[in-house]
């Protein structure tokens, strides 16, 4: 069931504890399980989006990210203003401060990058997260481990190339496992350390303010390696080059990231296999083969 505009409007006035008059709302777009509105009122204002009431934990999950790292102090976020059921429990909302945001530029792509750097700060954390969490609509398993390769061959490929053969896609899962089992070959010679990370970083989840402040939002937190964030910021267009330039003047990547990149993009190819179907199965193949190719 479509959500409609009084949903919106609703929300609104249980973030802010009122009865809001005279309120203008304005769809704006949303994911598969989500939709999102922009609610103003001379009282109040803010983003809100709305998911169905049984993808709550979904939308708790993206509020501990963005909570996360807007406490890093390192990247600009959007303020969460609250969170909580519909009066009738048939929607789950997260309130968050209305930004006017505008497609990142050089200047604003290298800020991102050197903030992004700053915060992959190591932490003495496990891998992992408090709780799951979802890429897109699909669940990220996040049990912690102090093992980065167990916990990426586990939690990430493996949950996905498990996920594809359930789909029908078991030709993928088979060349997959394969890799699987040599993923140690990988990463000799490197060893990660935890740090926060957004997790789903592509063009699509960063913007920029009227003053140039870079913004990153809908994240799929966790503790994990930087070099898995950079892998999906180089899918779908990646980033202005000023990006990658101004992220290395603060934290030089490793040279065999040049392989990994490869493991990193495979996830999230993955992800949109299981998630929009045999589309993505000719990239998530060569990749699979690239990366065996590597190890053979």
């Amino acid at each position: 069931m479509a959500p409609k505009a009084t949903a919106f409007l609703h929300a609104a006035e249980a973030c802010a504890g009122r009865k809001l008059s005279g309120a203008k709302v304005t769809p704006q777009s949303g994911g598969s399980n989500a939709a999102t509105a922009t609610v103003i009122t001379d009282q109040w204002q803010g983003f809100i989006k709305l998911t169905p009431a049984h993808f709550a934990p979904q939308l708790a999950a993206e509020r501990s990210g963005i909570e996360a790292i807007a406490n890093s102090g390192a990247i600009r976020t959007p303020a969460v203003l609250g969170s909580g059921l519909s009066q009738d429990e048939d929607f789950s909302w997260l309130a968050m401060e209305r930004l006017q945001l505008y497609p990142l530029d050089d200047a604003s792509a290298a800020a991102l990058g050197e903030q992004l750097a700053h915060l992959h700060a190591p932490v003495d954390k496990n891998y992992g997260w408090h709780c799951d969490g979802f890429i897109g609509d699909n669940e990220q398993p996040n049990d912690e481990s102090d093992n980065w390769v167990e916990f990426f061959r586990d939690q990430r490929l493996g949950f996905q190339l498990h996920l594809a053969a359930s789909q029908g896609f078991e030709h993928i899962a088979e060349t997959g496992y394969e890799l699987l089992e040599n993923l140690p070959q990988l990463f000799s010679g490197y060893s990660p350390t935890p740090c926060l990370i957004h997790g789903d970083l592509w063009p699509g989840n960063a913007a920029r303010l009227a003053d140039g402040t870079a913004v990153i939002f809908d994240p799929a937190a966790y503790y994990g390696d930087h070099e898995a964030e950079l892998g999906m910021c180089e899918l779908f267009g990646g980033f202005p080059p000023t990006f990658r330039a101004a992220y290395q003047t603060v934290k030089p990547l490793d040279a065999s990231y040049a392989v990994r990149r490869y493991l990193y993009r495979l996830y999230h190819l993955l992800n949109h296999l299981t998630l929009f179907g045999a589309e993505y199965e000719a990239k998530a193949t060569a990749l699979i083969n690239r990366l065996n190719n590597e190890i053979r």
